[in-house]
């Protein structure tokens, strides 16, 4: 009777479990299918905005993109537009949709303070496929200046603005260097036209003959005419004048090329050259030549063999793939898009691409945007992020933040939020970099422009972690998982600090250091593990060379803050703290005076690796003919087919816009902008940091303003200052207090402490006088030759000349203490 009893009762409770079950599953389903049933699907639209283009020498140059936002001067480095010399600048607008209603234009000072001109354009005609513009500039701008352009095109449903830099000069040897560079694009696809490209190179064994990936001058000739791969030009170059500054000019050119592999298979290539020219006035120089390779990926039937997944050519730096925990899924990037592989049902699916069927060149081609793989789960969804100029579809025209989902389950790519952000693609990318993290709860966190912001994914509510960070206050971990930031709940700067937050953002769990009457700094993370420093707190009002209060001890804690290890040696002072994925640099001070003096450098190396569990790395194969190529191991796919597909539609039911309302940044140090080869590479807080960026490449430092600072490039062979303006010794007084770039009686006064004298010579050539600080006296550099160099006192008298070699001796043991001085009113190069 029990026995029976006991059976009835299992059986009941088990029923009822499986009704139990069986009710969650169907709410769960009729949730799933209410909610598909609600959403709203789209396709990606195809590029609608015409492009501009101004010309040279009958040559269609500067391809200008159109923006729907207000960009002010955030791509005013994109393209420089010369003036003729009656001013009338000609315009066209292609791959027109529609007809142009009308145009208006504005015309600023490059900080966008004075606003020179405006109007109305009344000279519009259509000319077949293409509708031309004439801008009759007025005698309002002067000579050897640049100022920005802004037109703005009534298309009748919209209105869209586009931007290039203009310059009116008598010194314009533009047409010459447009021609050069498109003869020698066009050369490296014929060995025999190419012969007469000999004359530039410098070929050595500092270029990396293995890839196609990467030439330059220092390659050989026949890894710049392409190898034995057979390259072909496809289609018609985007030649872009990018500067003409002075003596120094650079030339940027966008083509596609293709060519087959040894089994027949067409390949297809994205390619960027990069050339940077001197002028003279017996000849043109080709100073630099640089050129960048991506292979498109295609999901073409060949890119699977065996236990290879081949992407091909590529840079190592551009390879970026992760997986799920599950390693069925993995997603990885390419040239022309985002793509995931199930290796259990062997298919690959691009996820998101701008190149369509329509379009693979001029709009839809335009490279001015990133994307950011967040996460890979195991039912094959997969978290991304858009950032930068937005080619095709609804926000088409527009800059910022798109974070998608692909839904695996309904093949379809979910738009999640839009966050408008009115920046450039590599200053935002620079960012991007620093802090982009999805947590566990799904709250997505990122920094921009000194500020850290959460978004909870479900709500859109926006949080601010925290606000108006100084770049040196601010770091994340390698994961993105843990920030540390300190405490800017004062004015008194960077350096006076007395807490760290230090926040977990996969539960927004937060702690703080503080250590009793000593300020801390954040130094960055290796791996996951916090680098920070403590200041001496008996030492006050001392300043590094480079206007930094130098810590007296270094510390190493994990994310639990506990620490791991402390770096502390008798009198000895750390600053200029770099960080790596593997180690700390940083020089090492003395407090001489009340004054930091170098006294050397040293480094911490970590021995662990903090690799991301879910990072994929991709390994290399040597091509017969296509040299160094790139795959991702697979599971061995055997006699099977990958079948290759697309998102059958882009969800947009949950699609919201958020505005970041971003407050006015108050007190902030300024930065040196660095630019080599047509690209932002990075900002810097000293001089020093940026000339190291660029230097090899011959590139240019700008402030923020657009202001350019220093021009490797454009630097005359030898130069006698006459009448210098002379600083006055109450202001020279002062230079051990002031920041790195300060504007100060009259003058801005620059920082080129580690800036060697072959480069801040550059100042002398533009007329203005050069200080080198020696002991505790100042001396000044009035003019140079090839062999010599003048040095008086900043009074001008006792003036002697020595040699090159022996100054650059000299100034290198005192660590090239320079400082530039530059009237605030004058601009170096226009």
């Amino acid at each position: 009777m029990k026995k029976r009893l006991k059976s009835s009762l299992q059986r009941a409770i088990l029923m009822i479990g499986i009704f139990l079950a069986a009710l969650v599953i169907y709410f769960t389903l009729s949730y799933r299918a209410v909610e598909l049933s609600n959403r709203v699907y789209s396709v990606m639209g195809e590029a609608e905005l015409p492009v501009l283009f101004a010309e040279s020498g009958g040559i269609r140059i500067n391809p200008m993109h159109g923006y729907t936002q207000d960009m002010g001067n955030k791509t005013a480095r994109d393209c420089l537009t010369v003036l003729p010399e009656d001013r009338k600048l000609s315009l066209s607008a292609l791959e027109m949709n529609g007809k142009v209603v009308s145009v208006q234009y504005e015309i600023r000072s490059l900080d966008l303070s004075k606003l020179i001109e405006n109007g109305t354009v009344k000279d519009i005609t259509e000319d077949g496929e293409k509708t031309r513009i004439e801008i009759p500039i007025q005698n309002l701008i002067e000579k050897d200046r640049e100022y920005l352009l802004r037109l703005s095109l009534d298309l009748g449903e919209k209105r869209v603005n586009y931007y290039t830099r203009i310059l009116w000069t008598d010194k314009d040897f533009s047409p010459q260097m447009l021609e050069i560079a498109e003869d020698f694009t066009r050369k490296t696809f014929s060995k025999n036209d190419a012969r007469a490209l000999s004359v530039y190179l410098e070929s050595d064994d500092t270029a990396d003959e293995s890839t196609l990936a990467h030439v330059s001058l220092h390659s050989s000739f026949n890894q710049i005419t392409w190898g034995d791969s057979g390259m072909q030009q496809d289609g018609q170059p985007e030649i872009c004048l990018k500067e003409l500054s002075g003596d120094m000019g650079e030339v940027q050119i966008r083509y596609a090329s293709f060519c087959n592999d040894r089994d027949g298979n067409v390949r297809k290539f994205m390619n960027e050259d990069n050339f940077v020219f001197r002028y003279d006035p017996q000849r043109i120089f080709l100073m630099d030549y640089d050129r960048r390779t991506e292979e498109e990926f295609e999901s073409a039937d060949f890119r699977f063999r065996g236990e290879k997944l081949l992407v091909g050519i590529e840079s190592s730096s551009q390879l970026y793939a992760k997986q799920s925990d599950s390693t069925q899924f993995l997603a990885f990037r390419s040239p022309d898009g985002l793509f995931r592989y199930d290796s259990r049902a062997k298919s690959c699916v691009r996820i998101f691409s701008y190149l369509s069927e329509e379009d693979k060149a001029l709009r839809a081609g335009y490279k001015a945007h990133g994307i950011k793989i967040l996460g890979v789960k195991n039912n094959g969804d997969v978290d991304f992020l858009v950032y930068g100029y937005f080619n095709r579809g609804r926000h088409e025209g527009s800059c910022g933040i798109l974070y998608y989902t692909y839904d695996n389950s309904e093949n379809t790519v979910v738009e999640n939020f839009f966050l408008p952000l009115p920046e450039g693609y590599e200053v935002l990318e620079e960012d991007i970099r620093k802090l982009s993290y999805l947590s566990p709860n799904r709250m997505f966190y990122f920094y921009y422009d000194g500020n850290v912001y959460g978004v909870d994914t479900t709500s859109f509510e926006l949080v601010t972690v925290a606000g108006n960070l100084e770049n040196s206050e601010f770091a994340a971990s390698q994961s993105g998982r843990y920030i540390a930031y300190q405490d800017s709940s004062g004015e008194e700067g960077p350096y006076e600090s007395e807490r760290i937050s230090f926040v977990d953002l996969s539960d927004d769990k937060s702690l703080e250091l503080t250590e009793s009457g000593r300020k801390l700094r954040v130094l960055g993370f290796i791996g996951e593990d916090l680098i920070y420093g403590l200041t001496d707190p008996n030492v006050t009002g001392a300043f590094t060379p480079q206007h930094e209060v130098a810590v007296s001890e270094l510390r190493i804690a994990g994310p639990d803050l506990k620490e791991k290890s402390r770096y502390q040696k008798d009198g000895i002072y750390y600053g200029n703290a770099e960080v790596s994925e593997d180690r700390v640099r940083f020089d090492e001070y003395r407090l001489d005076g009340g004054e930091f003096r170098l006294a050397g450098s040293d480094s911490i190396i970590s021995s662990k690796q903090n690799l991301d569990p879910a990072a994929v790395s991709a390994e290399n194969l040597q091509d017969p003919t296509l040299q160094k190529c790139w795959y991702y191991g697979i599971s061995d796919i055997g006699g099977k087919t990958v079948k290759c597909y697309s998102p059958k539609s882009f969800s947009l039911e949950k699609s919201s816009s958020i505005d970041l309302n971003i407050p006015e940044a108050k007190g902030r140090e300024p930065l040196f902008l660095a630019y080599s080869l047509g690209h932002f590479r990075g900002s810097s807080r000293t001089m020093q940091g940026a000339w190291e960026q660029v230097y090899e490449d011959y590139g240019y430092i700008l402030d923020e303003s657009g202001r350019m600072l220093w021009n490797r490039t454009d630097k005359a062979n030898a130069v006698n200052l006459k009448n210098p303006k002379l600083l006055p010794e109450e202001l020279i007084a002062q230079i051990p207090s002031l920041e790195n770039m300060e504007r100060c009686d009259g003058f801005l006064l620059l920082n080129a402490y580690g800036v060697d004298l072959g480069s801040v010579l550059y100042y002398v050539g533009k007329g203005v006088p050069v200080l080198i600080r020696e002991g505790e006296d100042y001396r000044c550099i009035f003019s140079y030759n090839a062999g010599t160099i003048t040095l008086g006192d900043p009074s001008g008298k006792n003036r002697t000349v020595i040699a090159r070699s022996e100054a650059e001796a000299r100034f290198k043991a005192e660590n090239n203490a320079f400082i530039a001085a530059l009237k605030t009113e004058e601009t170096l190069s226009p």
